[in-house]
């Protein structure tokens, strides 16, 4: 993956390098919990945007496709593995031809559990993942 300037980028970028910017963001209520500036609050500076730029099959002869011409399930995987290797998906733009990443930041790799139970499934999220989404909701309440 690769990072091509765009707003995105230099937003981040400023997010590390600008003080003012930070304090004015951790300042929003709305921004209590979030993981972004609680990385840069503990002095997280390689926090990095990457582009999507296309998907290649290097098993077969396969040139490389952009975003429009990939299958969903390669969009899938192509974003699963963006997880797996702690990166954080930006919302994909319905007409572009690419999507961003942001790269530094760990996210909590916790297992999803699964018991069957005469009334269904329950479902145990671990603790970092449910702390995470509690303290989302509560700075959507705010």
């Amino acid at each position: 993956m690769v990072s091509q300037n765009n707003f995105a980028k230099d937003r981040v970028n400023e997010l590390i390098t600008d003080p003012e910017l930070f304090h004015n963001l951790e300042a929003v209520v709305y921004n209590e919990h979030s993981i972004i500036l609680s990385a840069v609050r503990k002095g997280n500076k390689n926090i990095q945007v990457e582009t999507f730029i296309n998907f290649k099959d290097e098993t077969s002869y396969d040139a490389g496709r952009d975003y429009f011409n990939i299958t969903q399930r390669e969009d899938y995987l192509a974003k699963m593995t963006a997880i797996f290797n702690d990166r954080i998906i930006f919302p994909t733009v319905a007409d572009k031809k690419t999507y961003h990443f942001i790269r530094g930041i760990k996210l909590p790799h916790e297992r999803i559990r699964f018991t069957k139970t005469g009334n269904g499934v329950n479902i145990l999220y671990g603790e970092q993942s449910l702390d995470t989404i509690i303290g989302y909701c509560q700075d959507e309440l705010n």
